[in-house]
């Protein structure tokens, strides 16, 4: 990996919905080796009933995207070339962040081909890997706050 690879970042953002808890967002930035340059996690958020009522279907992506999402963001100190999303609720984020949003619902590797630094960024892991990183991260935290 050439010096100017090692200092591309790519980022990576998902919420986890905890049933007792509420939202705990997780944004991962990577280099493109897979090494973890940065990990933010929040606080947990729920709505309460007024915000469910008054929000019906676009709550999700208030939480997740605009309340959730960008505080994670605003978080970083690294700017990410694009941010990688696994949830189609995350999309509300991309007007507050000045970098691409990147959807994968489907994850499909071969469609990011085109891109350098992507393709990189997969010959090391699967495109997909980093979220399962920030799940397990999030869990932890979890488990450890609860043991306090």
């Amino acid at each position: 990996m050439s010096e100017q690879e090692a200092q591309v970042s790519l980022g990576f953002i998902t919420v986890v919905d905890h049933e007792e808890l509420g939202c705990i967002g997780g944004y991962l930035i990577l280099n493109l080796g897979g090494r973890p340059l940065e990990f933010h996690c929040t606080a947990p958020v729920r709505a309460n009933r007024a915000q469910q009522i008054l929000y019906g279907v676009s709550l999700k992506p208030f939480l997740y995207g605009e309340l959730v999402g960008r505080s994670l963001v605003e978080k970083g100190l690294e700017t990410p070339i694009a941010i990688l999303a696994n949830q189609s609720e995350l999309n509300s984020l991309q007007p507050f962040i000045d970098v691409p949003l990147i959807q994968l619902d489907d994850v499909e590797q071969s469609q990011f081909a085109v891109m350098h630094d992507l393709q990189v960024f997969m010959e090391t892991i699967p495109i997909d890997e980093p979220f399962g990183r920030i799940t397990d991260a999030i869990e932890e935290a979890r488990r450890g706050a609860r043991a306090a």
